[in-house]
């Protein structure tokens, strides 16, 4: 066997062990779910997701972290885009918030609601989920950053006197639907959430909109 048909072994089963904790707790509930819960849905021996894993909190938080990481990779696939300005492309940055982040991450909700729960009754963790969800803050942040310097040198931007806040205040409102979009997604009409964000965008930063 070749090292990287080892390799691919490896992250196929770690991918199953993660796959099949998300469907287990969802289904039994983190607190009640067990180690051999999570074997039996991956098809695999308990002792093998022991291999990959410690405890079942550690299970929690790379579940957790692996969705960050892909949240991250696809906001940096906005900066690839051809063929759109600046503008265009903080609209279209919009719209992944809005109609893909909100009911994506609302399906993963409880996931996070228990990372917060470990942080709070396991010390052992609440520095690592900490810097867990810090990191997540701070690279939105950094996105949104890097394209209003880039419209402030080509001229597409206003000049914000506090714009960082203003981010704040955008990246705050996602993560309340986010969290509301899990109990209350027919009451929630993203579409117009999102017209509401990008005129607020166009208001306060495009210059001629």
């Amino acid at each position: 066997m070749t090292d990287q048909s080892v390799y691919i072994g490896f992250m196929i089963t770690k991918e199953q062990i993660l796959f099949a904790a998300g469907q287990v707790f969802s289904q039994v509930g983190y607190s009640q779910s067990t180690i051999q819960d999570i074997a039996t849905a991956a098809e695999i021996g308990k002792g093998t997701v022991y291999s990959f894993f410690e405890s079942k909190p550690e299970i929690l938080f790379e579940a957790c972290r692996v969705h960050i990481d892909f949240c991250k990779s696809e906001m940096e696939e906005f900066k690839k885009i051809a063929g759109f300005t600046l503008s265009q492309k903080i609209e279209k940055l919009l719209e992944y918030f809005i109609l893909q982040i909100i009911p994506n991450q609302s399906k993963s909700c409880f996931l996070f609601y228990e990372l917060l729960v470990l942080a709070a009754t396991d010390k052992n963790y609440q520095g690592r989920i900490a810097e867990l969800l810090r990191s997540r803050q701070i690279f939105t942040e950094k996105v949104f950053m890097d394209y209003y310097e880039e419209g402030l040198a080509t001229g597409e931007f206003h000049s914000l006197d506090n714009p960082l806040e203003f981010i704040r205040s955008f990246t705050s409102s996602v993560d309340g639907l986010i969290f509301q979009y899990s109990f209350r997604a027919d009451d929630l009409f993203l579409e117009k959430q999102l017209a509401y964000e990008q005129f607020k965008f166009r208001a306060i930063l495009f210059k001629g909109k």
